[in-house]
């Protein structure tokens, strides 16, 4: 949204705008209004286009706050790093194994001691002959990755809600 006079309120989802304009705004939530210049109207499109969860699901999930302990390249890979995040788990003194598709925008020592969000319920996984036991959260734009991180320190295992 270009102008400070358009508005997307979340939770009702009204678009409005005090300018004859359109817009639309694309990815997994999908909305559209279009402003004509002599009424002042809009069209509402659909809230979101993705596969829909129940709440049942999305409380399966299990999402806790790690800090990466230790991270290094993985040989033959561009992509991924390999980390050790704690997550307050007796049985991993040394941190979890995780594996992440992070390699291109983040360096390995920059991550130690970081704080981040990850799913710790995921079955693992072997990736490149290594097992991967969770999923880093990242948000991503046009080739961009973000950590998803706390925005004040917190207990290592603490859970997301």
């Amino acid at each position: 949204m270009r102008s400070s006079r358009q508005s997307l309120q979340i939770l009702s989802i009204p678009i409005y705008s005090i300018e004859p304009t359109s817009f639309e705004l694309k990815s997994n939530f999908h909305y559209e209004a279009m402003i004509s210049v002599s009424g002042w109207s809009y069209h509402e499109g659909p809230c979101y286009t993705g596969d829909m969860i129940t709440i049942d699901e999305f409380q399966k999930v299990e999402l806790k706050i790690g800090r990466i302990l230790k991270a290094e390249n993985i040989e033959g890979s561009e992509k991924l790093l390999k980390l050790n995040v704690d997550l307050g788990e007796p049985e991993y003194p040394e941190g979890r194994q995780i594996l992440s598709g992070i390699a291109k925008q983040y360096k390995p020592e920059d991550l130690i001691d970081k704080q981040i969000v990850v799913v710790s319920n995921l079955e693992p996984r072997t990736m490149m002959g290594m097992e991967s036991r969770g999923m880093i959260l990242a948000a991503g734009d046009d080739g961009q990755i973000s950590l998803i991180i706390p925005d004040k320190e917190i207990k290592s295992g603490s859970s997301v809600k």
